[in-house]
């Protein structure tokens, strides 16, 4: 009896609520990070609070934080069949710095009761879905044709949440139709894209990666 009370005596404290040790054996127990709590003794992980959550990668010292607001502000530029979308970061990153933005491009017909998702053979530079930049070039549409185009944010703990990723929607129209060619130089990061109008006007414009 005196042995079993001679061990217990020596064994750590359990940490209290509303603190956590992520490994077992010697060693501090930690306040729970930002957003998150403990409610139990001998946490080795402190829970995320409502709306707040952690990354796939986050470590449990990590604080847990929340997805991103919408993008803003919003505008476009339309060049016969092509269009460049420039849009302001959200103004709640979800105290994240890893958002970035996935392009929707629905297409809209007048015989048709509602629109429809856009051909495949339309193309984003630099790219429609990860995009790290707040632009982006798109072309190969129909001409004279309504689309609207649905930019959405995410972070590292976007598919944590049950809430579709906020967005911003912008409607446009096309007109005639012109020929955009984009090549990838050397330098990788960037895009050179001429176009030739209808008209007989020639545009360039180069995109970062």
């Amino acid at each position: 009896m005196l042995c079993s009370l001679s061990f217990l005596s020596i064994l750590p404290a359990a940490c209290p609520q509303g603190t956590f040790k992520s490994t077992q054996g010697p060693g501090l127990c930690l306040q729970c990070p930002p957003n998150s709590r403990s409610t139990v003794e001998a946490a080795t992980i402190c829970g995320c609070r409502n709306g707040y959550y952690r990354g796939d990668m986050d470590l449990p010292e990590a604080s847990c934080t929340s997805v991103p607001s919408g993008p803003r502000n919003v505008i476009s530029i339309v060049n016969e069949t092509s269009v460049i979308l420039e849009w302001h970061p959200p103004r709640e990153t979800g105290a994240r710095d890893d958002v970035t933005y996935n392009i929707v491009c629905r297409k809209c017909r007048a015989d048709r009761p509602s629109c429809s998702h856009c051909d495949d053979n339309v193309e984003y530079v630099p790219r429609q879905q990860g995009l790290t930049e707040t632009r982006v070039f798109i072309s190969n549409l129909w001409a004279h044709t309504p689309y609207t185009f649905e930019i959405h944010a995410f972070n590292g703990v976007t598919n944590k949440s049950p809430y579709p990723a906020q967005h911003v929607s912008i409607n446009i129209t096309t007109n005639q139709a012109g020929q955009w060619h984009c090549t990838a130089p050397c330098v990788v990061y960037h895009t050179m894209c001429s176009y030739t109008a209808s008209t007989g006007n020639h545009y360039k414009a180069l995109f970062w990666e």
